[in-house]
């Protein structure tokens, strides 16, 4: 398919795509922005969303894209919430947003009794093995580093930046004086 084609077949589709995710009909802007990334859904909301959701299932749940710790005091009152992931993959969109990472002392500070309910993981924003280290000390579980590992750019390249982000952290650890 044709540059022009994708773009009138995803003009023409986009709305029905919407509905389907139970959304509504976006207004404004037209242009290769809206066909790429129709943006956060406007009914989402934490006054709506939990009740809807624990009507829909009794699973457990894992909220991502909590960016604030307002976001995640709010998830610690939901019971279904296991798991949280700091992420701003919006920052695709929003190229002003902050890092993951930069949200978890925020956490620390105002609502510690969410490490106390349920994991918190970060998903993104980390670029080195000093980053993984203060998301860990931070008392984050897990920590994904899936963009810094794109740019090796194929296998070999992927293998070398998965071993300097493992060396990095080892790094950190022994400045940090820990083992594990």
């Amino acid at each position: 398919m044709e540059d022009d084609e994708w773009t009138k077949y995803l003009a023409e589709n986009r709305v029905e795509d919407i509905k389907d995710a139970g959304g509504q009909k976006l207004k404004g802007a037209e242009g290769i922005g809206p066909n790429l990334f129709f943006g956060p859904e406007n009914a989402l909301a934490w006054g709506q969303t939990p009740s809807w959701l624990t009507i829909q299932t009794q699973k457990p749940v894992i909220l991502k894209e909590v960016r604030t710790h307002g976001d995640a005091y709010l998830a610690n009152l939901w019971p279904q919430v296991k798991c949280i992931a700091l992420s701003h993959h919006d920052a695709r969109a929003m190229d002003t947003a902050p890092p993951a990472v930069h949200t978890l002392p925020g956490i620390q500070k105002y609502c510690l009794q969410v490490f106390e309910k349920f994991e918190v993981i970060i998903d993104g924003g980390v670029q080195r093995g000093t980053d993984a280290m203060k998301a860990l000390a931070f008392r984050a579980k897990e920590v994904g580093v899936a963009r810094a590992a794109l740019f090796g750019q194929g296998t070999a390249g992927v293998g070398r930046v998965l071993q300097i982000l493992n060396s990095e952290t080892a790094t950190a650890m022994r400045l940090f004086g820990v083992e594990r």
